[in-house]
């Protein structure tokens, strides 16, 4: 798949030659960049495991031109990013598979949380988007206690939180199943405490009726939720973006495949100065029902714009 190339890096020539097969997510963080995706539905061939019946995913084969893969894309992606602190980004078509194969503590700035309960985390090759690597989260049913499994990256703040002028994750998502009555699936938070709802900000599911239904984390009564039917890849991109230089105010913004899933009396959000930044990326914050889960991602980017 040949993709467009951000409007922030169109001023740089290399930007406009690449052929990114395998990361479909470019991440433009200009308001009028429309990301794409593309999605196959396919029973994976050979499977034996019976834990794998949902795994209805082998999308195509990757073009020769794709072997760079990670790089090019993340290349662009950081050009003006003067900290590495303001910018992660990964596909999982390079040190994700010597991390999740050798389970090391961690990998590309980014740890893994196994938690106290039951929860994998496997490298899908072929499983993505277009063919490409995928990881798959699964907490499973195994445990009685809240299971979790997730990666998660903590930034310094060489600023104080509320002074960068916008935050941005964008990343593809396939929830396999699920039928906890809540989980966080990707978050941005300004916290390290579980419960603290208000300064978490990103894709969360909720259920346990079928089929499960997706939304903004701590959703309320009236909120918009999508529900997960049919089974496909889908692209994300929260951003929270500073109202103006002398406010601690955000304007936040959650697009699941274009569409918006915050509602109005929810944009406005708050975050303080002393606020550690975290990523965290997974099936995690489990709600006390007993339940599994099993969701992958694809192409997944962080980045913060310095005051």
């Amino acid at each position: 798949m040949r993709i467009g190339v951000p409007n922030f890096a169109r001023g740089f020539p290399f930007a406009l030659s690449f052929s990114f097969v395998a990361c479909n997510l470019l991440t433009g963080l200009d308001a009028d960049y429309q990301a794409k995706s593309e999605k196959a539905l396919l029973p994976e061939a050979g499977s034996t495991d019976s834990t794998r019946e949902t795994d209805a995913i082998t999308t195509r084969a990757p073009d020769a031109t794709t072997d760079a893969r990670t790089l090019p894309f993340c290349d662009a992606l950081r050009r003006g990013v003067s900290n590495d602190e303001d910018y992660v980004c990964t596909a999982f078509d390079t040190d994700a598979e010597v991390i999740i194969k050798t389970g090391d503590a961690n990998f590309n700035g980014w740890n893994i949380e196994n938690g106290t309960n039951n929860g994998r985390l496997e490298l899908r090759t072929g499983g993505g988007v277009d063919g490409s690597n995928a990881a798959e989260f699964f907490s499973g049913a195994e445990s009685t206690a809240q299971p979790q499994k997730y990666l998660y990256r903590q930034f310094s703040n060489t600023h104080t939180a509320n002074t960068y002028k916008r935050y941005d994750l964008e990343f593809d998502f396939y929830i396999l199943s699920s039928t906890f009555d809540y989980e966080a699936l990707a978050l941005v938070t300004f916290t390290n405490d579980p419960n603290a709802s208000t300064k978490q900000h990103g894709l969360a599911g909720y259920g346990p009726q079928t089929p499960h239904i997706v939304g903004r984390v701590a959703k309320t009564v009236g909120s918009p939720t999508l529900e997960n039917q049919p089974l496909s890849w889908r692209h994300a991109h929260l951003s929270l973006v500073k109202t103006n230089v002398t406010s601690s105010s955000f304007e936040q913004t959650l697009l699941i495949d274009k569409q918006e899933f915050v509602e109005r009396a929810a944009k406005i959000v708050d975050i303080t100065s002393d606020s550690p930044t975290f990523v965290r990326l997974g099936v995690f914050y489990t709600g006390p029902a007993r339940g599994s889960a099993r969701v992958r991602f694809d192409n997944v980017m962080f980045r913060r714009t310095p005051p």
